[in-house]
């Protein structure tokens, strides 16, 4: 089926310490059938691995490529590859992920079915380290925030989609005006949580311009639970729970809102529990462990009964216990 479109699309890959895992997710996105995109690499790696293992597969010629050293982090990584994008609109995927080899055609074509769309994604598959994929955990995750065919086409509410993590943290089409407006926070306040934070104010721009935000049916992206991906999130290192309850709470929402607001923060909770235990903050745990946003069916489990007796124990031990959880 041919493109509704031609114009230039820019596919942004910010990418760190993975250059085996980064020549495999620029393979895939030069390999699109939109035959129109630019590749553009933003690499904040310590070293030339990934410049290295580029131009041995034949492939830095072929691509956009600007090594930070500094490294600029994880937000001004994205802004500065946002910025150096020609295309009308961005496609973002995380070197560790990769896109299907008709994942730009089938957003094109989702993007193109309605008017003024502003913001477009898919289904995500899901793979294990090795890459490959499960068909299982593909349907659990697509279904867990929402991906699911009576939600296909328009949304009728883009901040419920931001807020409840229906747009994906990769594997996006965004107009590009749009994404530079908006860029990613550097804060502290929002950590490693820009992804999901980058979604939400994004939402609450396309609600004031009225452009529209669609799903499309098709699965456009894999995302591969590394050792150190976000979706693995138990341990401290890569658990951004606590700034993501952070920003739910914050988030400015219609009267109708405040029920997506609950329902967001309930599937939160357990791990910001965990993420602030895991930084000695046992009364900011304990808060979110008494609130009606932590169920008493999860609070009277065997692991909520747990954490509830780490509220009153000390940093060293609970560091200690939360390897078990």
């Amino acid at each position: 089926m041919p493109p509704v479109s031609s114009a230039l699309v820019s596919i942004c890959i910010p990418a760190f310490n993975r250059p085996s895992l980064l020549v495999e997710c620029v393979r895939a996105a030069l390999g699109q059938s939109y035959e129109n995109v630019e590749v553009l690499i933003g690499d904040d790696s310590r070293d030339d691995s990934s410049e290295v293992a580029l131009r041995e597969a034949g492939l830095l010629e072929r691509v956009g490529y600007e090594r930070h050293s500094p490294s600029l982090g994880q937000a001004r990584n994205v802004n500065r590859l946002l910025e150096r994008a020609r295309g009308e609109r961005i496609v973002l995927i995380h070197d560790d992920d990769w896109l299907l080899p008709d994942a730009v055609r089938d957003l094109d074509l989702a993007w193109h079915g309605t008017k003024n769309t502003q913001v477009c994604f898919g289904l995500q598959a899901v793979a294990d380290a090795n890459g490959k994929v499960s068909d299982e955990a593909t349907a659990k995750l697509n279904a867990e925030y929402g991906r699911v065919p009576s939600r296909f086409g328009v949304q009728k509410e883009p901040r419920w989609s931001a807020l409840m993590g229906q747009i994906p943290n990769n594997g996006w089409m965004v107009e590009t005006a749009l994404a530079q407006l908006v860029s990613y926070s550097d804060s502290e306040e929002v950590s490693h949580a820009c992804d999901f934070d980058f979604g939400l104010r994004l939402a609450q721009k396309s609600v004031k311009s009225g452009g529209a935000w669609v799903l499309c049916e098709q699965i456009v992206s894999v995302v591969r639970l590394s050792d150190n991906s976000i979706l693995r999130s138990a341990g401290p290192r890569t658990n951004y729970s606590d700034a993501t309850w952070n920003l739910i709470e914050k988030y400015e929402l219609p009267p109708e809102g405040e029920v997506w607001r609950r329902d967001r923060l309930r599937r939160t909770a357990l791990g910001a529990v965990k993420k602030w235990l895991s930084q000695g903050q046992n009364l900011r745990a304990a808060r979110a462990y008494f609130s009606g946003n932590f169920p008493p069916r999860r609070r009277l489990s065997k692991r909520g009964m747990m954490l509830g007796a780490m509220l009153f124990l000390p940093l060293a031990l609970n560091r200690l216990l939360l390897r078990k959880l």
